[in-house]
């Protein structure tokens, strides 16, 4: 699908981009792309009551984090 990025949001104290893209149940984890086909985020959670509203990782938030994923399933992000 295709949408649009609508905002940077802080949420549960962490940052998210905020998509326009309808996420369903099944949906989460793909990629957002931009129009090159660049990887910008990874998809994460949706608001249920939000028509299409969606929120994504950075990916370069995700970098930081990368190797470490190779080792440990579950990290705990320090704040």
């Amino acid at each position: 699908t295709t949408g649009t990025v609508s905002g940077c949001e802080l949420l549960f104290d962490r940052s998210f981009i905020q998509i326009t893209t309808p996420i369903n149940p099944g949906d989460s984890g793909g990629p957002v792309l931009n129009s090159r086909g660049q990887v910008m985020g990874i998809v994460t959670a949706s608001m249920p009551h939000g028509n299409s509203i969606g929120y994504a990782v950075a990916s370069n938030d995700l970098r930081i984090i990368l190797d470490d994923l190779y080792v440990n399933k579950l990290l705990h992000k320090p704040y």
